[in-house]
């Protein structure tokens, strides 16, 4: 867990908060954060460059946010070029969120007609924080910003929520707020708890 300066200093700015880790919209200790919540912000931000909604983009990363942690976890422990994209069908309009290596981006797209797409960079978001943390004179390298995904306590939880997901997204709106219940406190209270210093542990 860091505080607000060390978190700010690894985003490069003092961005409102709205996204978080595990689904939530704001940090479950006031002032304290874990370093994955700046990676949601910095997705979020990359899908309002993009295009997006702010409020849209925030839904598609909290509504999908096992999707960019499984991302984060495939890159920095298996040095994998993995991205997270959002899109909209053309043929019915369906919402999607989606992680995978960026060769088969172009593949699956090609599969699936697309009203409009949108793609975020996970390596290039969490080097760059990384990057500035550093400039900033704090040291993120206390640990892994997200588990490996063999670790049963990071798995347990995104394979549930995947299951869930669509019962908990049916009716809802992308430019508002997603249901509360996208948020697993449960899970992340755990991570807090194990978070050692300034990152979780892998």
């Amino acid at each position: 867990m860091i505080r607000r300066r060390e978190f700010i200093a690894g985003l490069g700015s003092a961005a409102a908060y709205g996204v978080g880790a595990f689904g939530t919209d704001r940090p479950t200790k006031r002032g304290r954060y874990l370093i994955a919540d700046g990676v949601y912000m910095l997705a979020r931000d990359e899908l309002c460059d993009a295009g997006m909604q702010r409020a849209e983009a925030a839904w598609h990363v909290r509504g999908f946010w096992d999707e960019l942690a499984k991302a984060g976890s495939r890159f920095e422990h298996n040095e994998e070029n993995i991205l997270f994209a959002a899109g909209e069908r053309l043929a019915d309009g369906l919402r999607w969120c989606a992680s995978g290596p960026a060769n088969e981006l172009p593949r699956f797209i090609a599969s699936l007609p697309q009203r409009r797409y949108f793609v975020v960079d996970v390596p290039k978001i969490m080097r760059g924080m990384r990057e500035r943390a550093d400039a900033a004179g704090y040291d993120l390298r206390g640990g892994y910003i997200f588990p490996r995904l063999d670790n049963p306590v990071f798995a347990k939880p995104l394979a549930e929520f995947s299951q869930r997901r669509e019962t908990v997204l049916r009716k809802s709106d992308p430019f508002h707020r997603p249901p509360r219940s996208v948020f697993d406190a449960q899970a992340r209270r755990a991570f807090e708890a194990q978070a050692d210093r300034i990152a979780m542990q892998p």
